[in-house]
């Protein structure tokens, strides 16, 4: 009876631990957390112009559902209704993203609703007269319609480059963290991670000790 009892105990550890190692992708010692993050945009109308630009106008602009609230919390002073500063940051952000992104494009047409994924390169995003654009670098490869009605563009991004790539060394994991950075800083970072702070792989101990001049990990910290 005890030794039923034993296999059965040992049975179901073995079991709990292989399943719990495929809830995330694993290569040698890169853990990869993939977590979406990103904007949508809806806009009344939207035009193609040249092949190769998507016009939105008057868009109004929200984060993803589903984004923590940890990092919403991080992006409340950024304000999405600036749409030339929006489209700066967005800018920057896609042109300097060490990450994956996806767009889809939702549209209706007299036979119903089209939903598209571009996968096109994008090469500059520009605001002007309320209206918000997105050049890609060749004409789209998607069929779309030169004028489209009650659209939404949303605009997703992988991994969480604030604790989605950890790499572990012996018992010591190392976080990238950008220091000091709020605001439109924190967008760049938690969408496209990219920083235009300080950047400590190791983590936020040591922006104090490594950035020059002297950091601290979150805004509104000390380095004293």
């Amino acid at each position: 009876m005890k030794s039923r009892v034993l296999f059965f105990l040992l049975l179901s550890s073995f079991c709990a631990f292989t399943y719990s190692g495929t809830e995330k992708p694993v290569a040698g010692p890169l853990i990869v957390e993939m977590e979406g993050r990103g904007l949508y945009l809806t806009s009344p109308t939207a035009t193609i112009t040249r092949g190769d630009t998507l016009i939105l106008s008057s868009p109004r602009v929200d984060w993803l559902d589903g984004m923590k609230q940890e990092h919403i919390h991080q992006l409340l002073t950024v304000d999405l209704s600036n749409l030339p500063e929006l489209a700066g940051y967005l800018d920057k952000g896609i042109k300097n993203t060490l990450v994956l992104s996806s767009l889809e494009l939702k549209y209706k047409t007299e036979s119903g609703w089209r939903n598209m994924q571009i996968h096109d390169r994008l090469e500059l995003v520009a605001s002007s007269g309320g209206n918000l654009s997105f050049k890609f670098k060749d004409p789209l490869r998607v069929p779309l319609d030169q004028k489209m009605e009650q659209v939404t563009l949303a605009l997703k991004t992988w991994p969480n480059p604030t604790n989605g790539w950890l790499m572990e060394l012996g018992r010591f994991p190392m976080h990238s963290v950008c220091c000091d950075c709020s605001g439109w800083c924190a967008f760049l970072w938690i969408l496209f991670a990219y920083c235009n702070s300080c950047l400590q792989p190791q983590g936020g101990e040591y922006c104090c000790i490594n950035c020059d001049p002297p950091v601290p990990a979150a805004p509104g910290g000390s380095c004293d």
